[in-house]
């Protein structure tokens, strides 16, 4: 909590200043960061406490190994290479982005300013987990252009979730 009032002090500070977007950004960017911190610690405690009752039927909603056939185990395997190569995971999202999708994204996302969109998926990769970059990547847009441009944000979120994948 001490870390968001330096962070929300110094915001307040580069707001009544002459400080570039960038600087102001690094500093919105570092408060979501904590803020999204703090929310994934509380809810990975709060999900970590899970009641016997739940565990067990969660359990007995699995299918054994013996129910599936061979024919449907080999079926389900039956994916073709451009598919998996498609939902591998990957190690950055810079090596990832195509051309296309980052022209795509930035012009979508962030009104065509290249140096923010490169700021924001450099914090992105910092993050510890998938569920912690998506959080950021949805604090850091307005909600209106994720909602107006669904097909965008669900190839930004595969990305993200590709990159943070364990595959």
């Amino acid at each position: 909590m001490e870390r968001l009032k330096i962070l929300a002090e110094k915001l307040n500070m580069q707001l009544m200043s002459n400080v570039s977007r960038l600087e102001i950004l690094d500093t919105i960017l570092a408060l979501t960061r904590e803020i999204c911190i703090t929310d994934t610690v509380f809810d990975e405690v709060q999900s970590s406490i899970i009641p016997e009752e739940k565990a067990t039927k969660k359990q007995s909603k699995t299918p054994k190994k013996e129910d599936i056939s061979l024919n449907e185990t080999l079926k389900n395997e039956e994916k073709d290479i451009s598919e998996k190569l498609s939902h591998s995971a990957v190690g950055s999202l810079h090596e990832v982005i195509g051309v296309n999708q980052r022209f795509i994204f930035t012009h979508v996302f962030f009104n065509g300013e290249i140096e923010y969109f490169q700021k924001v998926i450099s914090i992105l990769e910092k993050a510890s987990s998938f569920e912690e970059a998506n959080q950021l990547f949805r604090n850091i847009l307005p909600p209106e252009v994720l909602i107006n441009n669904p097909d965008t944000t669900d190839q930004f979120i595969e990305l993200l979730n590709r990159r943070f994948s364990t595959k």
